[in-house]
């Protein structure tokens, strides 16, 4: 290896898998298992790893509730920065994780503006944050395009925040558990994928109100035991829907979701795992959506009922 190009060694190092086994696209921050390995072995790999952007633009920041987390089990905000220097101007992709209680220890917000700073770099990004820190992520983002948001738990009724309003690329969303739309706006109109890990029924019918030009849309829902938000729905992109009930849901959702003001005339493929037994309302429900919007259906997958899964491919044939 020493006798090798440093541009030939900085191609193999970039091809060692440093991703974590638990999360596949991040890189630890480890000593032991990250790019740090290669800067101990010789000066030689050292000048060649630390010259290598590519090595540092992926990372994830988990950080503990302790108030003096254990040592060695936290990244030190000096390596984090360090870390962040070598990736010199390389779009950046990362998770940031802290599991705190209401009020993080102020080594969180330290960590988090140190990540902000390059915030015009981010590319992918993961929070699984308190509330309390969306206030802290913002700044100009032209190059990101694809987000999670997990708050660790409901936010109060008060409570409201904006993210992403100067991300202008920004087209794909995941949604965690806790996500809800009436507090954490989002710059919708330019959204075309979502996927939602835990929604209320309304908050779906919600989300197709504010992003108008969502494409595809994937969601587990569960029943809120409400009345679905009024007025018109109409998704005039949508192209493909995926629907599945949540582990915690105990009853249906269907009907909250299929409204009678509800029209999908772009949607080409349509699945539905509802394992919840089908009523005949339901099935009304459905059968008057499709039958309205007159969308052309390519691909139907759908469980629970035969009869219902015989009129959807008939209707998908005409």
């Amino acid at each position: 290896m020493d006798r090798l190009p440093p541009e030939l060694c900085s191609e193999v190092f970039e091809r060692v898998n440093w991703r974590l086994p638990t999360n596949y696209k991040y890189t630890s921050l480890s000593p032991r298992n990250s790019p740090l390995v290669l800067c101990q072995v010789c000066r030689h790999w050292r000048h060649v790893a630390v010259s290598t952007p590519a090595l540092w633009c992926r990372f994830q920041i988990f950080l503990q509730a302790r108030e003096f987390p254990r040592p060695g089990s936290e990244p030190h905000l000096d390596l984090f920065r360090l870390w962040l220097r070598r990736s010199a101007q390389t779009p950046l992709t990362f998770s940031f994780t802290t599991i705190t209680p209401l009020h993080p220890n102020p080594r969180v917000f330290t960590f988090l503006s140190a990540l902000v700073e390059h915030c015009a770099r981010w590319q992918t990004v993961e929070f699984l944050v308190p509330n309390v820190c969306f206030p802290h992520i913002r700044g100009p983002m032209p190059l990101l395009t694809h987000a999670t948001i997990t708050p660790n738990r409901m936010p109060n009724d008060n409570e409201h925040f904006r993210l992403f309003d100067d991300a202008p690329a920004l087209t794909n969303l995941l949604l965690g558990d806790w996500f809800m739309p009436e507090t954490i706006h989002l710059p919708w109109t330019q959204i075309t994928h979502i996927e939602a890990r835990c929604m209320y029924d309304y908050e779906f019918v919600l989300l197709l109100q504010f992003a108008e030009n969502l494409v595809r849309f994937d969601a587990a829902l569960i029943d809120s035991g409400g009345t679905p938000p009024e007025g018109s729905v109409i998704a005039p992109c949508l192209r493909d829907l995926r629907l599945s009930t949540h582990a915690d849901a105990f009853t249906g959702w269907v009907v909250n979701v299929f409204t009678p003001n509800l029209t999908l005339p772009a949607l080409e493929t349509f699945v539905l795992v509802y394992p919840a037994g089908w009523l005949d309302t339901e099935v009304h429900c459905l059968r008057e959506v499709f039958e309205r919007s007159q969308c052309p259906l390519k691909d139907l997958r759908l469980t629970g009922s035969d009869l219902l899964d015989e009129w959807f491919k008939s209707l998908a044939i005409h």
